[in-house]
């Protein structure tokens, strides 16, 4: 469920894996319930990017359904 990748050949793995929302959002909560302060800056900035994109996708498709309606 860590967000850190078991280090492989470093030839094989071109793109790293694709992290969901909600396990976004446990690890997110994780970090700061724990008391370590802040989450990583790298994974705070990854995070709101897939928020906003998230929320511009929901955006989105309800526009297309007011198009379709």
């Amino acid at each position: 469920m860590f967000l850190f990748l078991k280090k492989k050949n470093p030839c094989l793995q071109t793109q790293p894996e694709a992290i969901t929302l909600p396990e976004m959002k446990a690890q997110h909560h994780r970090t700061r319930d724990r008391g370590l302060g802040q989450t990583p800056h790298k994974l705070q900035i990854h995070y709101k990017l897939l928020r906003s994109s998230v929320r511009k996708a929901q955006h989105g498709r309800q526009y297309l359904n007011l198009l379709a309606s």
